[in-house]
């Protein structure tokens, strides 16, 4: 029998050990680098015209997690609007099967309209009043507008603060027809349309239904209002 000295033997004792650490410590970066990658692909699928940075609060390594030998599967909690700090489920259905919760902090720059000056309550939107302007989206819970095309003509119903964002919650609609308006009635049904002219018997706004008087027959139908300003009636 081969004998190892004392000295020696608890030197390779010290770092069989140190291997088995490192071995370990290597297989909990692989497995966080697998839940990494899968988180950003499933963010980014469900947000695809956003350019995301993520930072994901990683699994604790005394877990001991094994690399999945298939696909991981992410699940947010809580569907929805994204948000700055997101909990998602990550699975893994492979021989070694685990799952873990992890947080994800999610930071999104997008252009968004903001007020070029202190807008006042009731004013009309155009395009002096109005830029884009880089923000991060995840801060805008209340939604923001894309484009300024969207705001003007709007009218405001709360005062806005220099540079502020402007919020969909905060602008009326213009109207799209006014009542006593000379209308074009769009008769559909199914595939069939004819078109008619009307007079509006109220304003709308694009979406909202009104009463129109027909002008050939004189009767008065309830229709839709669409944004170019046409009302359409559905048979």
């Amino acid at each position: 029998m081969l004998r190892v000295p004392n000295g020696l033997g608890r030197t390779v004792a010290a770092l069989a050990i140190l291997l088995a650490v490192t071995v370990a410590a290597r297989a909990g970066e692989e497995v966080n680098d697998q839940i990494r990658l899968a988180v950003q692909a499933a963010l980014q699928a469900r947000w695809p015209d956003q350019e995301l940075r993520i930072e994901l609060v990683e699994p604790d390594t005394r877990l001991k997690l094994s690399v999945c030998d298939k696909p991981v599967t992410v699940e947010p909690l809580h569907a929805g609007a994204l948000r700055s700090a997101m909990t998602l489920a990550v699975s893994c259905a492979g021989e070694h099967r685990w799952r873990v919760y992890v947080t994800a902090r999610v930071s999104v720059m997008g252009d968004v309209v903001v007020a070029r000056h202190p807008l006042v309550p009731g004013a009309v939107l155009t395009a002096q009043d109005v830029v884009m302007d880089r923000r991060e989206l995840t801060d805008l819970a209340l939604g923001y507008l894309k484009q300024v095309d969207a705001a003007i003509g709007s009218t405001l119903r709360q005062p806005v603060a220099e540079g502020a964002v402007i919020l969909p919650g905060q602008l009326v609609q213009p109207r799209a027809v006014r009542r006593g308006q000379r209308v074009v009635i769009e008769a559909v049904r199914g595939s069939m349309q004819v078109n008619g002219s009307g007079e509006a018997l109220a304003d709308g706004m694009p979406g909202e239904r009104i009463k129109v008087r027909n002008s050939g027959s004189g009767r008065v139908v309830e229709a839709t209002v669409r944004p170019d300003g046409r009302v359409r009636v559905d048979f």
